[in-house]
């Protein structure tokens, strides 16, 4: 483990010692000059030493403190929003949603029921969740969810949700496997950091007073939106009467500037745990390997001067518009890939005509995604005035954890 600490004591301590060495009318000897390296050296290194091991024992004592020693159940309010399908970017779509979530016996396990009311009838869905597995009934559904292996891996970060332990567990795990690969920054928060796949990077804050995550940032790749950072917020700590444990009574989750989710979290001490979540999971029921749709594109002329290129991976096509001396394109969706393997195709079909346009209906990213492409290949633009500035927005986003063309 790399191990970044304050260096004020430290200095406190080697002045103290310069001094006491140095003192005196005598200039100092080359015996002296010496002892004083080799003390530095000792000092460091157990300096370095103590805090590699105490900095260890606050996550150690972090995830033991939110490690329920029985089934624990908890009622909880959520108010969710995310961004909808709307007529102008940025607008968001709220929800609220009530349920009770159990962690079972160490945080290994975790159960959830949510119910949501939507035009006067409610709604129901289910979770059961460990590393390794996932199983979800959705709202309005009778029959379980395909899962496979990645989505089982990014549930982690909406377990992060309900309780600190998660996070906290996968830190210490990566930490035992290899000291080498988390980072920490030792303070007046202890920021613990290590990074996942897909270039994902874990930051932790540890209140070294009370042993408590007070913050997690994920940062990822979206192929939108570029570098984001998500900020998963715990506060109002409660301790679990009988016992040592305690747990977040407010969780607040943040993304893109915002409020994803927000929740409210009451211990029920006489409650009982909802393990029948886990037991109606069908004994032949199994995760599913994860496939990456092989990305693949197909020509169509259309009409004299219109084409169309077609994405299968994508579910979508693309207007490709002939003119004498240059091209237009309209739509590329989702991501700057997509709109690189257009250009490549449009490179190879109309080698001597640009791509000089690019226009797209409106902002949504099954039609937007890919522009970032068009912009490093030199394309104008084609815009509503009031789509300009979220289309300067995707411009601009940072993408250096998966870098396009741009």
């Amino acid at each position: 483990m790399k191990i970044f600490f304050s260096t004020s004591d430290f200095y406190k301590r080697i002045e103290g010692l310069v001094f006491a060495l140095f003192a005196g009318s005598r200039p100092p000897t080359m015996k002296r000059v010496l002892i004083v390296f080799i003390l530095l050296g000792l000092l460091l290194f157990q300096t370095q030493v103590s805090a590699a091991s105490g900095e260890r024992e606050i996550l150690y004592k972090a995830l033991e403190k939110c490690s329920p020693k029985e089934n624990q159940l908890f009622h909880y309010q959520r108010k969710k929003q995310s961004l909808g399908h709307f007529s102008e970017p940025w607008q968001t779509m709220s929800r609220d949603y009530s349920g009770a979530f159990s962690l079972g016996l160490g945080g290994a396990e975790l159960s959830i029921c949510d119910t949501l009311d939507r035009r006067g009838k409610q709604y129901y869905s289910q979770t059961y969740y460990t590393p390794g597995l996932l199983y979800r009934v959705y709202f309005g559904r009778d029959t379980y969810a395909e899962i496979d292996s990645e989505e089982v891996k990014e549930f982690l970060f909406e377990a992060a949700l309900y309780s600190p332990f998660f996070l906290l567990k996968d830190c210490n795990q990566v930490l035992e496997s290899s000291e080498e690969d988390v980072h920490l920054i030792a303070g007046a928060m202890n920021t613990f950091s290590y990074s996942k796949e897909h270039g994902t990077k874990v930051e932790l804050d540890l209140d070294p007073r009370n042993n408590q995550l007070v913050e997690a940032r994920i940062i990822y790749a979206d192929p939108l939106y570029g570098d984001v950072t998500k900020r998963i917020l715990y506060s109002g700590y409660q301790t679990m009467e009988g016992s040592e444990t305690s747990y977040p009574t407010r969780v607040q989750e943040e993304e893109l500037d915002i409020v994803k989710n927000a929740l409210s979290v009451e211990w029920l001490p006489a409650g009982s745990s909802l393990d029948w979540v886990k037991m109606e999971i069908p004994s032949d029921y199994r995760i599913g390997a994860h496939v990456t749709p092989k990305s693949s594109i197909r020509f169509e002329h259309y009409d004299k001067h219109v084409h169309l290129l077609h994405l299968p991976h994508a579910d979508e096509q693309v207007l490709l518009v002939e003119f004498n001396d240059f091209l237009l394109v309209g739509e590329a969706p989702f991501s700057a890939d997509n709109g690189q393997m257009i250009l490549d195709e449009v490179k190879k079909l109309f080698p001597n005509k640009p791509v000089r346009y690019f226009v797209f209906g409106h902002h949504h990213p099954h039609y937007i995604g890919g522009i970032r492409a068009f912009v490093a290949n030199g394309a104008h633009i084609i815009s509503y005035t009031e789509d300009s500035t979220y289309v300067q927005q995707l411009v601009l986003f940072l993408h250096e954890i998966h870098p396009d063309t741009l």
